[in-house]
Order: C-alpha cells, then structure tokens, then sequence
C-alpha cells in the first residue's frame, strides 16, 4: 500500500509534508481545488439549520448564532447546536475556534459529527452524535452521545485513555461519556484560535486533530440494534455547538473523500494544457501537461469527439505529461480527459473545453495547410507551393499568400488585402506551383 502522505504543495489539511510512493504534484493548487468547500461561507446560514435545547429544529437559524466579520457568533448561555442540512460519511472536516470573555469554566463547546436528530436526544439536548470536544484541557476528546460505540486503542493502566499504537482497544461506555487523550500533550492555545481537523471514514474510522497534534483516533462507529446487536453507524450531519460559553467559529469547511480511496484526502487530476481556446491539429503531436494529487502511479488519457470517448492511453505514467499525436482524420470539436485507471475510479477526473480542430499557427513538416481562423476546416495541397489565391463567389481576388510561407502552414484570418474583414459565404483557395493548380471550395461564416 503506499505510503500515506501528502506532497509538499498539499498543505491545506495539516497532515503531512513529505512524498508517499506514486504521489505526484507538479505546481500548487487552490484550496478549492484541493476539494475544500465551506460549510460555512461567511455571509448567511445558508444550508444550515439550529436546534436548541428541548426544542425542535427551525430552518430560520436561532438569534443565539449570529454573524459577524465573517465568523459565527456564539452567545453566552446558549445552549444547542448549528447544523448541516446535508449528510456526510468519509470527509475532512475543519474549524477554526476561539472563546469569547464570557465563558462557562474554562469554556465549553464542540464539533459534532454522525448528527443524527430523527433520534430522540440526551436529556432532550444532545442528539445521537459523536463530539468532538473543544473545552480545555479536553480538546480532541472522544465523547459519545445516545449509544454510539467505537473501538480506540487504549494504554495498559488506563481502560479510557487512547494511547497511540497500543493493540489494546477498549470500547466506549455508550453512555454519554468519555475517551481522554491520555498523554498526547495539550494543543489548546489560549486567547487565539485553535484548529480542529477531524478525518471521518464512515464507519470505519475517525481521527481528532487539534492544531496539529493527534488528539484521537477511532475505530468501528455502531450503535445498538437489538440485544447484543449492532448496526454500524458511518453518516450524519455535521454541526458546532452552543454549551453557554461565549465561542467563535470560522473558516469551517469540508473536503470530501471518495469512499474507496485509500487515502484521507481528496485525490483528483487537473488538466492544465490544452484546457481552452487551444486548436488541435490533425496529424501533429499535441503536449498534454497536468497536475495530481494522490498516490496514483498511472493516468488514463482520453479524447472525445462525434459523441464518443477514445482512449489516447489507458495507463500512462503519472509523470505530469504526454505526447500526443492526433489522429490525422480527426474533425470537429475535441475534449480531453483525464483519470484514474482501471480500479481508481475514486480519483476525481478533469476534462478541457470542446477544442477546434485544424486552427492555430503550428508548423506541420510536409503538410502545407492553410487553415480557416475561427472554423473546424483546413485545406492541404500536400505538396510545396508558390502562391495561394483566394476569391470570393464572384471571382474578385480578394487574399493573397506569397512563397514566403511556402513550407510552413499558415493561418486565413478572415480579413482581405487591405486587412478589412470578409463576409460570410463561399470563397475558393486555391493552390499554385508553377503550372499545377488546386482549388478548394471552403464555406465561412463571419467570426
């Protein structure tokens, strides 16, 4: 399996910085990009919901959550939680948060994930969910709420404290209590903003980090489904919650995961050349540049033209290029794509715009076209030439190209002799080489 870790443009998740096997990236990326889209966006509680303690859910979000400066204000006393309208299972999840001067003990609050409110609640106030603690010194804290149970590698003397790379796994109480950090050390800064990255697999695993330092790591999420029965417990909303004190929350978003990525982060190919207002002409070698994050080794290449996808190559290597030569047949518009093999469907793909054919001022050896600015249409003799003509339907002389460009293609700008721009309609080119002539018919249209 490779090596699990993120090249060095990937930095936007906080989880590593050296290369796994087969990971390739060539230049940075957005954080868009990267997958990242806010849950969040700064502006409104758009897709999101409140509900708050021994009431129901409102769609209107509750006057205890307000916005300011971008971020969500949290009042003092309040007590109930923000939610996703939206359900998750395998993600990155972020949040930035910070407690305010009015605070219940040392600040109180947290990130739930696996929400699910057609539950009934704790006490009437805390839905089925996992939290993901944020009060100090607890920060990353497992606590489990109406009988979620998991598996987390525990240390010998300490049924309840996760210790890092023990075998030991103790099982949650699934009564609303508790997994400590043990002797990972306290990440929790004072008076500034603290980051919580927590990395869920559905109902395999899930990993609490706090400001860089593994807080938790949790294995097997189920809950009760009859005596001595379980039903594994993998998707829900995400949402912060209100537990009296005072908080901030900002730049909460979500990179989702491809259930069968072998990988905690969001893999895709991005397409860099040709992407867009690009020509491919038939018969040339056109380069084919991309980026990539994840481990993949090898890209499948495709080109699409008169509705059907074609294989350029079923498994290149992932080396960020490719030489392609464009079949000389080929008409119309084209687009790129690019992906993962057979059996990494999980890699997100990424295609060009539609691409004309035979437009562009490339130089094909022995080809001597004359291509047609702005149309999917080329005209050849195939052999030198000393002069090209072109008239319009009645005959009139209205282009003309000398043997300064014999050997070389050369691109009709649609414009006449005096650089004035042609009508639509039929116009005859013809080609010349001391007593050989050609013709050809070309119909354009105005640009």
């Amino acid at each position: 399996m490779p090596t699990r870790c993120l090249p060095r443009t990937y930095l936007f998740a906080l989880l590593g910085t050296c290369f796994g096997t087969g990971v390739y990236a060539q230049g940075g990326f957005s954080r868009a990009d990267s997958g990242w889209v806010p849950i969040f966006n700064g502006t409104n509680f758009d897709g999101l919901y409140s509900r708050m303690y021994e009431k129901e859910i409102t769609e209107t979000v509750d006057p205890a959550f307000s916005i300011n400066n971008k971020e969500i204000h949290v009042a003092f006393n309040a007590g109930g939680h923000l939610a996703t309208k939206k359900v998750y299972s395998h993600y990155q999840v972020r949040v930035d948060y910070k407690y305010g001067q009015k605070i219940v003990g040392v600040g109180n609050a947290g990130l739930l994930y696996h929400v699910d409110d057609s539950h009934p609640r704790m006490g009437d106030k805390h839905p089925r969910s996992v939290e993901d603690q944020m009060k100090k010194p607890e920060a990353g804290w497992f606590y489990s709420i109406q009988q979620v149970t998991v598996d987390i590698p525990v240390a010998n003397n300490c049924k309840n404290c996760y210790e890092p790379g023990s075998s030991k796994m103790g099982v949650s109480p699934r009564d609303g209590r508790f997994f400590t950090s043990g002797n990972t050390p306290d990440p929790y800064k004072d008076n500034d903003w603290n980051v919580k990255i927590t990395t869920i697999r559905g109902a395999d695993s899930g990993k609490h980090v706090v400001n860089g330092i593994t807080r938790m790591e949790v294995y097997n999420y189920r809950v009760p489904a009859g005596t001595g029965k379980f039903t594994p417990y993998g998707e829900g909303r995400l949402g912060v919650q209100a537990e009296g004190s005072e908080v901030m929350y900002r730049n909460w978003e979500i990179m989702e995961i491809h259930p069968k990525s072998p990988v905690s982060y969001f893999t895709r190919f991005f397409l860099d050349q040709p992407r867009t207002a690009q020509s491919v002409i038939p018969g040339a070698t056109v380069d084919i540049k991309w980026r990539s994050i994840g481990p993949m080794k090898n890209a499948k290449i495709e080109y699409h033209a008169q509705g059907n996808w074609n294989n350029i190559a079923a498994s290149a290597p992932n080396n960020g290029s490719y030489a392609w030569q464009v079949p000389a047949g080929l008409t119309g518009a084209v687009k790129l794509r690019i992906s993962g093999v057979a059996g990494e469907e999980w890699v997100a793909s990424d295609e060009s715009e539609a691409l004309p054919t035979s437009i562009g001022n490339l130089k094909m050896p022995a080809s001597h076209r004359l291509m047609v600015k702005g149309k999917d249409q080329w005209v050849s003799w195939g052999k030198p030439w000393s002069s090209v003509n072109i008239r319009d339907a009645k005959g009139t002389l209205i282009k003309t190209f000398g043997p300064e460009n014999n050997g070389s293609n050369i691109t009709w700008d649609l414009s006449d002799n005096t650089g004035q721009q042609v009508r639509g309609g039929i116009y005859f080119i013809t080609f010349s080489q001391d007593r050989q002539k050609q013709t050809f018919k070309v119909w354009v249209t105005p640009l």
